[in-house]
């Protein structure tokens, strides 16, 4: 009778590791078919890549390649200045501390316009803050990597700035369409229901939809809705008190 309840549940126990397999291996070929990998895969083939493209010559690049490397060259130099390094390998002491000068200065220009007395009251005490925090607290021997609360800190600084230059290629596209819309006669309601509502909302779609295969169906519903509705609030919102604080008039509430 023991031998009958050891065979039993060994037998179970062999059943249940074969299930785990075939689940295991069925949801590789799901992730497989998706094209999905796990961040850890997808972190190497980032640094894997960045390695080939370090590699690569600017003699080695196609005629195209080096009209695009040229053309990026200017905006890459300003992205480097005014955005800290996100992750601890790529940190970079002399960096960090160049950075408070023109990183504040950007984003006094896209806050307040262009210079003005505010520069001095609000860009000055906070590029010498951020001058002394990086000067105290960052590693000074240039190979110890910065500790995760300071990460943190650069990581939330070139949060800001990247939602600067967002906010800044944003109304250059603004001014593209408005440009085309005069150059081809077309109204500007046209292009906002029309090439600007795709742009718009085709990334948001994509990712709905590797969500609803992935057999995330309530967090792409909710995406699907939410991420209207916050652009609604924040872009009206953000708008209509910048509005008011131009034209110098008082808050509605």
């Amino acid at each position: 009778m023991i031998d009958d309840h050891s065979l039993a549940k060994k037998r179970r126990e062999e059943i249940n590791q074969k299930n785990e397999e075939k689940r295991r291996e069925l949801r590789r070929n799901v992730l497989e078919m998706l094209e999905v990998t796990n961040v850890k895969d997808k972190e190497e083939i980032y640094i894997h890549d960045d390695e080939i493209e370090k590699e690569k010559k600017f003699d080695d690049l196609s005629a195209t390649e080096k009209c695009m490397f040229i053309l990026d060259m200017p905006f890459m130099i300003a992205s480097y200045l005014t955005i800290l390094p996100t992750h601890r390998d790529h940190f970079n002491r002399l960096r960090c501390l160049i950075w408070p000068i023109p990183g504040v200065a950007f984003w006094m220009f896209m806050f307040i316009g262009k210079p003005n007395v505010k520069w001095l009251y609000f860009g000055a005490p906070t590029a010498v803050i951020y001058l002394v925090i990086f000067f105290f607290f960052l590693p000074r021997d240039g190979v110890t990597q910065p500790s995760k609360g300071m990460t943190f800190f650069m990581n939330l600084t070139s949060s800001v700035s990247s939602c600067c230059w967002m906010y800044m290629l944003i109304q250059f596209l603004v001014d593209l369409l408005n440009t085309i819309g005069l150059v081809f006669n077309i109204e500007s309601s046209y292009l906002g229901f029309t090439v600007l509502a795709v742009g718009n909302a085709l990334p948001d779609a994509l990712n709905t939809i590797a969500l609803s295969k992935s057999g995330q169906s309530i967090m792409a519903i909710s995406g699907a809705y939410n991420g209207q509705l916050f652009g609604l609030l924040i872009g009206f919102s953000a708008a209509t008190i910048k509005n008011y604080f131009k034209e110098k008039k008082p808050m509605p509430f």
